[in-house]
């Protein structure tokens, strides 16, 4: 099967009228130490995992694993019993579903959040909770360290209608840099304070912002108050783009 992940031999498949159930074991007759490196194939003993995969014609995928401990090689190694790794497949020792299912999973919690994202993976065969989307969106991590120039700030909904925070978005790189977790003034002047980098801050017209903006950047440009916020600073206007 093309879609299955990279590194496991098939040993079983078993449909039913929702789920289809794969089983299979890993090919590589040996797997290496996470301490030391080192590789061994004297195996200890085996158990089953079973990862949520990425839907088969509206039908869940589950991929059930024989997973296998061994023994390492290496006397002085403190790591006497190890569990192989598969990052190719999951994306930790304890993940419950595969990396590319939990990658779409992460994308609907950026696009729309926890509640409104769990019933767009309810109706794609990919079901997760939206406390587990935000999660999947928090464990994402910067590609390096968030230099944010032209700041772009807005409610994101964690309850649509209940619970609210704050978004900030890189708006040179069109990139989200962080989540606060409320959209109180003081949150946001407290994550401003800790970037005296920004130079310019576009935002709507609320009052909160408004006292964000101006205790937590006073060296920045607010895009709300002038037509042209780039002409105090020097940047040309095509730089800041609509949030």
């Amino acid at each position: 099967m093309p879609l299955t992940p990279p590194g496991l031999l098939i040993r079983q498949v078993v449909p039913s009228a929702d789920t289809v159930m794969i089983t299979t074991a890993p090919k590589a007759p040996e797997a290496c130490c996470p301490v030391c490196g080192h590789a061994s194939h004297r195996v200890h003993s085996r158990y089953f995992r079973t990862l949520a995969d990425l839907p088969w014609q509206r039908r869940t995928v589950l991929i059930r694993i024989q997973a296998r401990r061994f023994r390492c090689p290496v006397a002085e190694c403190p790591r006497r019993i190890f569990t192989e790794r598969r990052p190719a497949i999951a994306t930790g020792p304890w993940s419950r579903r595969t990396g590319r299912l939990g990658e779409i999973q992460r994308h609907l919690g950026l696009a729309m959040s926890g509640r409104a994202g769990a019933y767009l993976a309810e109706r794609l065969v990919m079901p997760a909770g939206g406390d587990t989307l935000l999660r999947l969106v928090r464990r994402i991590e910067p590609e390096e360290p968030a230099v944010v120039r032209v700041a772009g700030i807005d409610d994101w909904a964690r309850r649509r209608g209940h619970r609210y925070g704050t978004m900030v978005v890189d708006l040179e790189r069109r990139k989200v840099v962080d989540l606060l977790p409320d959209r109180e003034a003081d949150t946001d002047a407290w994550w401003m304070a800790e970037h005296p980098e920004i130079e310019v801050i576009s935002r709507d017209r609320s009052a909160a912002y408004a006292d964000a903006a101006r205790h937590g950047a006073h060296q920045a440009c607010d895009a709300a108050r002038t037509n042209d916020p780039a002409s105090e600073k020097g940047h040309s206007p095509q730089t800041i783009a609509p949030l």
